[in-house]
């Protein structure tokens, strides 16, 4: 039997592979043409890795030849591109390609990555956590782009996928090695550690160690139930507090100021202004800022229960990312 990690040398995917290897599992590796390799560096000689881009469908098949449980990471989630139309091209178009492959190939089992974005938000606007009761929630207008492909996307996946049981798993904010490119939680960070992250918005947020997000997908791979899902949560945190421990680990000064909720938005419209005009990522995006309009809150309750998920001390993860980011940035500790 074996298993096709779909962006296999990404945050999540590269612990995948992982605890796979480590439970005797045989793997394959689909990365994106031109990636860097280095986060499964260590475990070349175990596994099997190919360069494919899931927009195109035939390259997508032949990778998936011989493969029996398919976990789909690959998308584009930065929640900024200059150019949005990726996110229809990756997410949605790139996920009806590997549905179609899958079904070509026999698959047994895919594991969908979602995301939390789209998860509770007029329950935590209530002031509950959110949960997987809460999908879709709310106005989909107030989702922007990204997280509107990955609702487009599941759809796709689930109408095409024909015979194949599809389990899906939404991750809050992972955090810890091997964020290469960095995610949107690991530009906090990095921002954090370089003295960069002039405020902060007071809210709560959830935060998860990367390996216990990854064993929760290889968890749902294994006693997950068909068309069901799954929130794969660690601490609900003040975000105050969390950037405090982030700080100190780095040995710099945390940021103090509070910013309203009103400015945060502003400005984040300001940043992609200039954004469009430079290329480069914002240092806030409308998408990210809207996320925590109200507490970025949830329950793994269901993932608990159902799939034995356990999380460990957050402490753990923060110090890991802060060591990692650190070293990626070749920053010194200042104590």
């Amino acid at each position: 039997m074996r298993n096709l990690v779909v962006g296999g040398n990404g945050l999540i995917g590269s612990h995948i592979v992982e605890i796979l290897l480590n439970r005797g599992k045989r793997v394959k590796v689909i990365s994106k043409p031109g990636s860097s390799l280095g986060t499964i560096e260590p475990y070349s000689d175990d596994i099997e890795v190919v360069e494919c881009d899931i927009r195109d469908r035939e390259s997508i098949g032949i990778a998936m030849k011989k493969c029996d449980y398919v976990y789909h990471l690959a998308a584009s989630h930065l929640l900024w591109e200059r150019d949005s139309r990726i996110y229809q091209e990756v997410n949605v178009s790139g996920t009806r390609n590997v549905a179609d492959a899958a079904v070509r190939n026999n698959v047994k089992r895919i594991v969908y990555t979602s995301t939390c974005d789209i998860m509770g938000r007029s329950q935590r606007k209530a002031g509950k956590l959110g949960d997987e009761d809460g999908f879709p929630d709310g106005d989909l207008n107030e989702i922007g782009p990204y997280g509107r492909s990955k609702i487009e996307a599941e759809k796709v996946l689930r109408k095409k996928a024909n015979g194949i049981e599809v389990i899906v798993v939404h991750p809050t904010c992972p955090i810890g090695k091997n964020d290469t490119l960095p995610t949107e939680p690991g530009k906090m960070i990095e921002a954090v550690i370089q003295g960069n992250l002039g405020g902060y918005v007071d809210r709560r947020m959830n935060f998860v160690h990367v390996k216990d997000c990854a064993l929760g997908h290889v968890l749902a791979m294994e006693r997950g139930v068909h068309g069901e899902r799954y929130i794969l949560g660690g601490e609900n945190i003040e975000l105050k507090n969390f950037i405090e421990r982030v700080a100190k680990l780095a040995g710099v000064r945390a940021p103090r100021i509070a910013v309203p909720y009103f400015i945060a938005t502003s400005s984040a419209y300001l940043f992609e202004f200039i954004s469009k005009i430079t290329g480069k990522r914002p240092k806030a995006s409308i998408e990210g800022v809207g996320l925590i309009r109200h507490d970025f809150v949830f329950s793994s309750e269901k993932a608990k229960r159902e799939l034995g998920y356990t999380t460990g001390q957050l402490n753990f993860a923060i110090e890991e990312a802060v060591d990692w980011h650190r070293k990626r940035l070749n920053i010194e500790k200042k104590y």
